[in-house]
């Protein structure tokens, strides 16, 4: 998927979400490839976020024994968090069974996510993205070993 393409998607999602508004720029914006083709995008704030520059690829550290979750952005519609893997997988016979749908992108590594009662483990790779609904029980078989895997997930009520 080409980034152009994510990006409307996720705008796409947010908007629908009612935790963003895109809508078309009355004033097309100069440098960019299709005037036609420019959009604004509106995020309400936190209270607790901040204007600092960060990277989703920095500050990870070398070795940790469980999965790290760090809330990037939080309010009363939403939760958007990176998580770090490297090499963990949920413990035998346990489920992840949560009270929000989340959206979650793979962005670094590999991963393979299973629902309960399919067989089939899903193995996502850097762009690969999908919906879990709430209460959708599921579990991490595998994180890569050799890199660490980098996610974001978005956590939102349907």
């Amino acid at each position: 998927m080409s980034l152009r393409a994510f990006l409307s998607e996720a705008i796409y999602r947010l908007d629908r979400l009612g935790i963003a508004s895109a809508k078309a720029c009355p004033e097309p914006v100069e440098g960019t490839p299709r005037k036609d083709a420019t959009i604004v995008v509106q995020i309400p704030i936190c209270e607790s976020m901040n204007s600092i520059k960060q990277n989703l690829f920095s500050n990870i550290p070398e070795s940790f024994p469980e999965e790290i979750f760090e809330t990037l952005l939080e309010n009363n519609r939403f939760k958007l968090e990176r998580i770090l893997s490297s090499g963990q997988a949920t413990p035998e016979n346990d489920w992840y069974d949560q009270e929000k749908d989340e959206w979650v992108v793979l962005l670094k590594g590999k991963a393979g996510l299973r629902f309960e009662n399919e067989s089939e483990v899903i193995e996502l790779t850097p762009g690969d993205h999908l919906l879990i609904p709430a209460h959708k029980k599921h579990r991490l078989e595998w994180t890569d070993e050799k890199q660490k895997t980098v996610w974001l997930a978005l956590h939102f009520d349907s």
